[in-house]
């Protein structure tokens, strides 16, 4: 269902095609304000948008009192650049009178100015312990830099990957396994799952069926051959409240990186083998012992030989560093909010090192919808160049059509006759 900003806006542009007759709707602009307005302060989330749906109803109330057509086009263009965020807010913009109280009852209209004046006082309600209140990502008001210099800050990003400090080329060859060649690549190479610092388990707290995250030392590793000599891995490992079993299948080469004594963080599904917990072919790091320390939610990315987690999370947070913040914006404020979105710069950092989970969603929500935007615009475009190319006329002749339905075994009636004559003018066109 459209919002009511978007109704609006269809009918702005409505109003433009028919020239500013005021005949867009049924009894003219200032007739649909009534309706209008008060959905539009039921969507409104913030007082700015109150202030903003006031100052639409006034020039919508107004607009037909207008005779000259070049005043009601101003009109119109303002009313839709301050919708757009084109156009920003008068600095003298009053305070909306619409009532935002909680305590009034759901679905009763807003009260006046004058009928909150003349109220009797209440005796104010008991305290109670405040709910917490949702998390919001932050917003920022940024100005969109011009076409020229969008298009030299994403060409930068196409720069290679040895641009960057410590990288030359026997590391950029490695990053290219990841398909990681440039910049950009790194910028948008993001962490395949999280290990949550902040809340770990210790394993005597384990229960089978459980997908989890541990940290624990090394206990002991060995080599053995399960029923039908299929060889694997077997590692205990041990964090002072319990031990945890491991079974490592097709990775021998694990033995020479797992060392007695060693921190690991496991992530997988914890079951119950023989009595005992069991974890089968985890996901597996070494500890870096400042994360344990930072107590935060720490990224994992996919790897490839000659790369260790440590490394890639400093490569990834060098570009951030750099050009997380530079990256242009490319979708406008009016949408940011309507479709309740973060910035494209905040949803990149957080989408890396996120400092919340509830931060996290809110990044990987604003990534997804430019992803599914960049696609939709990728496909009007193969729409827009195939409708460019002009079509080749292909044209039936009557005889060669004629001599074709003679085969037939039967004669066509008039549907399929007519169906074919709208099939030879499309083609001939």
């Amino acid at each position: 269902m459209p919002s009511a900003l978007e109704t609006l806006v269809k009918i702005l542009k409505l109003e433009q095609e028919t020239g500013y007759k005021n005949t867009a709707v049924i009894g003219g602009l200032e007739s649909f304000a009534e309706r209008w307005v008060h959905d539009a302060h039921q969507q409104a989330k913030r007082p700015e948008h109150h202030q903003l749906v006031d100052e639409l109803e006034s020039y919508l109330r107004h607009y037909g009192e207008q005779d000259d057509p070049k005043a009601r086009h101003e009109a119109v263009k303002y009313m839709l650049g301050r919708i757009m965020g084109r156009i920003p807010a008068p600095p003298d913009l009053p305070p909306s009178s619409y009532a935002q109280e909680e305590s009034a009852p759901s679905g009763s209209a807003p009260a006046t100015p004058k009928e909150r004046a003349s109220a009797p006082k209440e005796a104010p309600p008991p305290p109670q312990a405040a709910a917490p209140k949702p998390f919001r990502p932050p917003r920022r008001r940024y100005t969109a830099p011009e076409p020229e210099e969008a298009a030299e800050r994403y060409a930068a990003l196409q720069a290679p990957v040895t641009t960057l400090p410590r990288v030359g080329e026997k590391m950029s060859q490695r990053l290219e396994k990841l398909g990681i060649r440039t910049v950009g690549d790194m910028l948008f190479y993001f962490p395949r799952r999280y290990d949550d610092y902040s809340k770990l388990r210790t394993l005597n707290r384990l229960r089978p069926g459980e997908t989890v995250t541990v940290i624990a030392a090394v206990r002991s590793v060995a080599s053995k051959v399960a029923v039908g000599k299929r060889p694997y891995l077997f590692v205990t490992v041990d964090d002072g409240t319990g031990l945890l079993n491991v079974a490592f299948f097709g990775q021998p080469w694990l033995q020479r990186q797992l060392k007695t004594g060693g921190m690991v963080v496991l992530s997988g599904k914890v079951e119950l083998f023989r009595g005992q917990l069991t974890m089968t072919n985890p996901a597996w790091e070494i500890l870096e012992r400042e994360n344990l320390h930072t107590g935060r939610i720490v990224p994992v990315y996919g790897l490839t030989r000659g790369i260790s987690a440590r490394t890639m999370r400093r490569l990834v947070r060098q570009v951030l560093t750099q050009w997380a913040e530079r990256i242009p914006e490319h979708l406008p404020l009016s949408v940011l909010e309507r479709a309740d979105l973060a910035d494209l710069s905040w949803a990149l950092q957080q989408i890396h090192f996120p400092d919340s989970f509830d931060a996290l969603e809110y990044a990987r929500r604003r990534l997804t919808f430019d992803e599914l935007f960049i696609f939709q615009m990728e496909m009007l475009a193969q729409r827009r160049a195939w409708q460019a190319v002009p079509g080749r006329p292909l044209s039936v002749p009557d005889e060669w059509l004629d001599a074709a339905l003679a085969t037939l075994p039967y004669t066509l009636t008039n549907a399929p006759r007519r169906a074919l004559e709208d099939i030879r003018a499309d083609i001939a066109r």
